[in-house]
């Protein structure tokens, strides 16, 4: 049987996910324990599964908020200077 890549994966485990956005197990589990995380979807008892496409969405998100506020940082630095 053929391995499918992870990027074409329609949901991944939390190993996987987190090799493929080098955030860390911990860290994933701990996001994934918010009943109100978008990108999780609970199978079972204690399961996790990522819905990847919504992850990268997530991820996406973050990083651009990030972004805003290290730019804003930035304004505020030259402000005060």
């Amino acid at each position: 049987m053929n391995e499918v890549p992870i990027w074409e994966k329609a949901a991944l485990t939390i190993e996987e996910a987190s090799a493929y956005s080098s955030i860390g197990i911990m860290k994933l589990r701990e996001l994934t324990k918010d009943s109100r995380c978008p990108f999780v979807l609970h199978v079972g008892q204690g399961k996790r599964i990522i819905k990847r496409k919504e992850f990268i969405d997530f991820i996406s998100k973050k990083t651009r908020d990030s972004e805003k506020s290290l730019k804003l940082c930035s304004v505020y630095v030259i402000m005060a200077r």
